[in-house]
């Protein structure tokens, strides 16, 4: 799947960012595929979605149920990040998300994934059109048209990292998703309280 350096399709590529149209990463056919909302600075500079204190606790979590790598898939609604962290208001963020989401399917269509976990607000609202995530978080939701992945709502880990005491939710929603792509995980770990001992710096 060939990444496009020189995407003008919207202006997230005019906001100062590295690595234009930074595609996800992970096996290629996945069981599970993880969406987010956009590369963060270290991902921006890396070239590779999820490697900055998001990302390494998302990875303590798939370690801790047992999940292997070979299984997964990430990546990012929008492919380009946006100045300082901040996408636009609902109007501007759907209309450049009409401009990138071609990108998205095609990583879909080429991952062929079981399941989708949607990591956030921003894929929730932008691919199934639901709000607010915290009452969705852990439950499966409505399909992605024309994608025959079953689709299931988390937190972002980002949230988890400024709301610590969420991080068994966010463990619990995975485990869920990834039974439903027959993916065996351990669930002893994530029922257990306090279970992930992680110090992440930005």
């Amino acid at each position: 799947m060939p990444r496009n350096p020189n995407c003008t399709k919207c202006p997230l590529h005019e906001q100062g960012c590295k690595t234009i149209c930074l595609w996800g990463s992970g096996h290629i056919p996945a069981k599970m595929m993880f969406i987010g909302e956009a590369p963060g600075f270290v991902e921006d500079h890396t070239g590779i979605p999820f490697t900055g204190p998001a990302g390494k606790l998302k990875d303590i979590i798939l370690d801790s149920l047992g999940i292997r790598s070979n299984s997964i898939y990430i990546t990012n609604c929008f492919k380009c990040r946006p100045y300082d962290n901040k996408l636009p208001g609902k109007r501007d963020k759907e209309a450049w998300f009409q401009e990138c989401s071609p990108y998205l399917m095609e990583e879909i269509h080429n991952v062929r994934p079981k399941v989708i976990v949607l990591l956030g607000s921003t894929p929730l609202s932008l691919l199934v059109h639901l709000q607010p995530i915290s009452k969705y978080e852990g439950m499966q939701v409505f399909n992605i048209p024309d994608v025959k992945a079953k689709v299931f709502a988390a937190f972002h880990p980002a949230y988890i990292l400024r709301a610590p005491s969420k991080e068994a939710r966010l463990a619990a929603a995975i485990a869920t998703a990834a039974n439903a792509a027959n993916i065996e995980v351990n669930s002893k770990q994530w029922e257990e309280r306090r279970m992930f001992n992680y110090e992440i710096r930005a």
